[in-house]
């Protein structure tokens, strides 16, 4: 959704109203097709692709299209760990 809106507070209200007419419609994608798409999209291959989808929109104007992504996709519900030490905070890279 792209909103012009300066006013904070109407931008919210603007997306909630947008993202609830969608799941009202049935537009919104299901949310076990989501789930699921780490089993049938090669890792990556679904890496690539964000990272394309990145570098396209940042092409024009040097800036990203978008500049927060929200979502209500939980993380892993069990400790992660790196080289031995508990993973506390993921972050996107560019």
């Amino acid at each position: 959704m792209l909103t012009t809106e300066a006013d904070p507070i109407s931008r919210l209200r603007a997306t909630h109203d947008a993202l609830s007419s969608m799941k009202e419609s049935q537009q919104a994608m299901p949310a076990a097709l989501l789930a699921d798409a780490n089993h049938f999209i090669p890792p990556a291959l679904l890496s690539r692709a964000a990272g394309l989808s990145f570098a396209l929109s940042t092409r024009w104007g040097g800036h990203p299209l978008w500049n927060l992504v929200v979502s209500n996709v939980p993380g892993p519900q069990f400790p992660l760990y790196l080289a031995g030490a508990k993973v506390t905070a993921t972050y996107p890279s560019r």
